[in-house]
């Protein structure tokens, strides 16, 4: 059951188209009558196109993560590299001390030798003239001893001198062994170390051999990515010119069908060139014409006795959208990803049925509607709402997905969000007859709804969301949002949103 009720809406719609380019020739609009056909095939031409374009941009993509794995790889083996420079760098130090140490050994052990050498000499000296004196002839010690006492004394004294000789020639010849040991040891910790340096000299080749290639790849990559970036830029601008004689078509077969028609004001409508990605339509004021016009809740075409005017407070509703959708349009203009057009002028009459079906002619796939919103009896309502299409409609998903994006940058600029966070639903209950109504559910509420929504939403073959932006009745919320300062600001939080939406980069700027 629907209980909420919600006041009347009123704009007008325009359709962005987001691009992309591929390589095909644009055909000029000529003066001669403009055929559907015509308008069919240059779509088809630009499917072709976005097909290539978008082909092109993945090989770039993937290219360019080729190339940040080999970047990263490079610098990888860079820093193994430095260190083993480093490496090799302390090893022909630690070589070129071991060299110097051992040499100070050698010395060393020659020098002790020598000393050695001539201990030995002195005792080989010292025993020959205690021979040659008959000193201590052991035959004399041993038959010419007055008493055992004597003989005893002069043993001792013999054992003495050559013990003595003995003991100082064995630390001699110690000493030249622990020096033959130390240089030894040096030499095998050199012999170790030049060992390794080899081997790091063998790694370090290796390495560098490495990062060469790496460098060799990179260049390479980056030689493709540039001209396939060229390529790209070319279809691009190619595209653009293909999107404008699509736009120039449909304009030109629009006036013919009013001409057709018998004339008249204008159908409204401008459409959008075209591409894979067809984006939001935005909306502004819509004064409803004395005379025929479309059923605001039916969306049939009948007439009507008298001229209604949008609404009207701090400021008329007209005023708040053409200056958000003025900007909105600007930034979207300057990023190559898409090509604004709007659906219907401001000051001109077009059917909602229209508005939808140029959207759908142009293969829009997004749709938004920008309003304001009015209070008759109190001033002190405010806020923003966002109406995607409701439950049980094809594009329900995508169009709740926009809608949640749009509140949650507005919330956090500070705007405050009506109802469930921003986000509800819109019904019409009622018929012909007994008159309509219109009523709101929160977002919370997934019931589908026999109920019809938004004309607008309803016609739209693409994700569509309506925006009410803030109230006109509302000082407060005119002077946030509202102001041409404000409206700058509601532009570009649409306009990221809607990158984010397609998942693309907004250009800098606030």
């Amino acid at each position: 059951m629907l209980k909420k009720k919600m006041k009347k809406f009123f704009a007008f719609a325009m359709a962005l188209v987001m691009t992309m380019s591929v390589m095909l020739s644009c055909m000029s609009v000529s003066a001669f009558a403009v055929s559907q056909s015509e308008i069919d095939a240059l779509k088809s031409q630009k499917s072709q196109l976005s097909s290539q374009k978008s082909s092109l941009q993945s090989t770039i993509n993937s290219l360019q993560s080729q190339q940040s794995d080999q970047i990263a790889l490079k610098n990888a083996l860079d820093e193994k590299n430095a260190i083993t420079v480093k490496q090799i760098l302390n090893l022909n130090e630690q070589i070129d001390l071991h060299t110097e140490l051992i040499e100070q050994k050698t010395a060393e052990v020659e020098e002790a030798q020598k000393v050695a050498d001539a201990q030995l000499e002195k005792y080989k000296v010292r025993v020959r003239a205690m021979e040659e004196s008959g000193r201590y002839n052991y035959f004399e010690v041993l038959f010419g001893a007055s008493s055992i006492g004597e003989f005893l004394s002069l043993i001792d004294d013999i054992g003495d001198i050559m013990r003595s000789d003995k003991e100082l020639e064995d630390a001699y010849r110690q000493s030249v062994d622990d020096l033959k040991a130390v240089k030894a040891e040096y030499e095998q910790a050199k012999a170790e170390m030049e060992d390794s340096k080899a081997e790091l000299e063998t790694l370090k080749a290796q390495q560098e051999k490495d990062i060469a290639q790496a460098n060799a790849v990179i260049a390479s990559l980056q030689g493709d990515i540039s001209s396939n970036s060229s390529l790209l830029s070319e279809l691009s601008a190619q595209e653009k010119a293909l999107n404008a004689d699509i736009q120039a078509k449909i304009s030109e077969l629009n006036k013919q069908q009013q001409q057709q028609q018998g004339g008249g004001s204008s159908g409204g409508g401008s459409t959008v060139g075209t591409g894979n990605l067809v984006w939001p339509s935005y909306c502004t004021y819509i004064t409803s014409r004395q005379g025929p016009r479309t059923h605001p809740i039916t969306g049939e075409y009948k007439n009507h006795g008298g001229t209604d005017i949008g609404a009207e407070g701090v400021i008329n509703e007209i005023q708040l959208t053409e200056a958000t959708i003025g900007y909105l349009e600007g930034w979207l203009t300057q990023d190559e990803n898409y090509t604004p057009v709007r659906t219907h002028a401001a000051d001109t009459f077009s059917k909602n049925t229209e508005r939808a079906a140029a959207a759908n002619s142009a293969g829009a796939s997004l749709l938004l509607s920008v309003h304001g919103n009015s209070d008759p009896y109190s001033s002190d309502s405010y806020g923003l709402e966002c109406y995607p299409q409701p439950p049980g409609r094809t594009h329900h998903e995508d169009s709740l997905r926009l809608a949640h994006l749009i509140a949650d940058k507005f919330g956090a600029a500070g705007q405050r969000l009506r109802g469930n966070a921003g986000v509800r639903y819109i019904y019409y209950a009622g018929d012909d007859e007994s008159g309509y109504e219109k009523q709101v559910v929160e977002e919370s509420d997934s019931t589908v709804y026999s109920e019809q929504t938004f004309g607008l939403l309803e016609k739209t073959d693409c994700p569509a969301v309506l925006v009410e932006q803030c109230f006109v009745t509302s000082e407060a919320d005119v002077a946030a949002w509202g102001t041409d300062d404000g409206c700058r600001r509601a532009a570009r939080l649409y306009y990221e949103a809607i990158c984010e939406y397609f998942g693309t980069e907004p250009l800098p700027g606030t």
